[in-house]
This record gives structure tokens, sequence and C-alpha cells, in this order.
């Protein structure tokens, strides 16, 4: 027999092979996931995030926008989505998307971080050290932060201080 609640074994699986890095095998883990449960939104984020991880953008955005048609308050389809639209160059897009998952979860670190990353490539550094600046302070152990931060300081021409936030990235 098959059982629905089943489906958050495949779903759990798909998150550990994700994180080993078995981007094949956790999409197939997020398909069952998905074939015993097709409302659990959460399943087809995640399905989108390995299609984004391998730069098969135009499946990773099919599927955000299939988990938003099933909820359209998920935070982390509108985030994901957002990074879908910075590697296409796409930044107001992006600063859209994300200003949405903001709405939905005000004050969420990754997200204040990811939408100080693409103020980086808007050129609107003091705006993108706000954001950052408010993750790590809600957050000071996400890595990809002090990784933005160094990114703010290069654009700035203060090299000094990016090499030790990059370092410091690397140490988290």
């Amino acid at each position: 027999p098959v059982y629905k609640d089943s489906s958050y074994i495949y779903f759990y699986k798909g998150l550990l092979q994700t994180k080993m890095r078995d981007y094949e095998e956790g999409k197939q883990s997020f398909f069952r996931a998905i074939s015993l449960d097709s409302t659990n939104t959460e399943s087809f984020v995640n399905l989108a995030t390995l299609y984004y991880f391998q730069n098969k953008l135009d499946s990773a955005q099919y599927w955000l926008k299939h988990a938003l048609r099933l909820d359209p308050d998920e935070s982390n389809a509108y985030n994901t989505l957002s990074q879908v639209f910075v590697a296409q160059g796409e930044y107001e897009l992006a600063l859209g998307a994300l200003n949405t998952a903001l709405k939905i979860v005000p004050r969420e670190p990754y997200f204040l971080n990811n939408r100080g990353y693409i103020y980086l490539f808007m050129d609107s550094l003091e705006l993108a050290l706000t954001d950052i600046n408010r993750s790590i302070v809600t957050d000071p152990s996400n890595a990809w932060a002090y990784r933005n931060k160094g990114i703010y300081y290069l654009k700035k021409g203060e090299y000094e201080e990016a090499l030790r936030l990059f370092e410091d990235a690397l140490s988290r």
C-alpha cells in the first residue's frame, strides 16, 4: 500500500540528498514525494532549487510557478524565483519577487541578504549594505551575508575589508 504521509520520507530523503549534492537522486525523491502528496509546496520549491543548482533555470521557474499556483503565499518560492531571475540577469524581476517574499515574512534574514545581493547587481550599494547588515544582525552564522558584504567592499574599492569578509565567509 501507498500512504500519503510517506511522502515526507521522500521529502526528507530529498533534502539529505541535496545536502550531499546528489541532485539527480534528490530530484527523484522530490518527484516521488510529489506523486504521494501533490499539495506539498515545499516539495516543488526544493525540486525547483535543484534545477536552479544545475543551472536549468527554465525548469526551476516552471516548478516555482507551479508551487505559487498552489500557494500564493509560499515565501520560499518567491525567494528562489528571485535567485533564478538574478541568474538570468533580470534584476528588477528578482527584486520584485524578493520584495513579495519579504511582505510575507518580513525580516527573514536569508531574504534580506538575497535582496542585498540583488542591490549589489543594481549598484544600489547603500541599500545592499543596509539589508546585508540587517541579515547579519538577525543571523550572524550566514556565510552568504559575509560574502555579500565582501562584494560590497570590493565594489567600494576597500580591498582589505573585502578580503577579511571573504575569509570570514569561508570560515563559517
